[in-house]
């Protein structure tokens, strides 16, 4: 997924932000504690995982304390053959869209739009890679959990120079453990 734009408003303590995506290479995202780098990520997370109806605590974290709006949070982006705009407004009259511009024009709203919009990357992208790559500041760094993301290890065990994992390796490895188990 390439991201070209990315636009916050009322999101913690960012009245109205909007970052442009450079259309090569790779964006490095730097600055000084505290000045918002780690609510990009964050709030891409968010509007993906999260129904503008949510009342779970990481939505309340996201609402301004000294003002009674409704986060917003708008990305451009690219993936595949499809180029969209998705908004979603959280809390104070929670609304989403989705407008996709090609490569067929399609307008959504609601569930439908959030709907459509997880289709678009499960179609387009590896989610649970994408989703193993989203490291948040503030959340232990550990091993993690492969198991059921076959498509993940081959890919890394492929990187590591290896040879691709076989499924019955599990099943081998599991019999070794129990019989070990046994008498040890």
């Amino acid at each position: 997924m390439k991201l070209i734009r990315l636009r916050l408003a009322n999101y913690r303590g960012i009245e109205s932000s909007e970052v442009e995506f450079d259309e090569q290479g790779i964006t490095i995202v730097e600055g000084p504690n505290e000045a918002g780098k780690t609510s990009l990520g964050e709030a891409i997370n968010i509007l993906f995982e999260n129904l503008d109806s949510s009342k779970k605590q990481i939505i309340k974290d996201i609402k301004p304390v000294s003002k009674d709006v409704g986060p917003e949070i708008e990305l451009k982006a690219r993936t595949g053959k499809y180029e969209f705009t998705y908004r979603k407004r959280f809390l104070k009259s929670p609304k989403t869209t989705l407008d996709i511009s090609a490569p067929v024009v399609e307008n959504h709203t609601g569930r439908e739009a959030h709907e459509r919009a997880l289709q678009l990357l499960d179609d387009t992208i590896d989610v649970d890679l994408w989703k193993a790559l989203s490291i948040q500041q503030g959340e232990a760094i550990q091993q993690a959990d492969l198991s059921g993301q076959s498509a993940l290890s081959l890919a890394l065990d492929r990187a590591a120079g290896g040879q691709s994992a076989d499924p019955r390796e599990d099943t081998l490895y599991e019999s070794i453990k129990n019989e070990y188990e046994i008498y040890f």
